[in-house]
């Protein structure tokens, strides 16, 4: 069961990055991908302590997704999401 869950963890992950990269649907993937982040940081909290996420800045990766996800110059011209307010891709 945990490397099944394992697998589609990363796999989701490995997803979301790519969304991300490429500009779709950013604001959701962004939320999405940080939740995840959050809950495999709050995970390796209680399996590994706290000292272990002061070096693998786990918590400051979970951090940027949410600020993209708030952004207001975001997405630019450079995703593929649709703004309807003016209409522009």
């Amino acid at each position: 069961m945990i490397p099944a869950l394992a697998f589609i963890v990363t796999a989701a992950e490995t997803l979301f990055g790519v969304f991300l990269v490429l500009g779709w649907k950013t604001r959701v993937t962004a939320f999405v991908s940080g939740v995840l982040l959050t809950a495999f940081a709050l995970a390796m909290t209680m399996a590994l302590g706290v000292k272990a996420l002061s070096i693998l800045s786990v918590f400051s990766a979970a951090g940027e997704p949410f600020f993209w996800q708030l952004a207001r110059s975001f997405p630019s011209a450079w995703t593929t999401d649709f703004d309807c307010a003016d209409g522009r891709h």
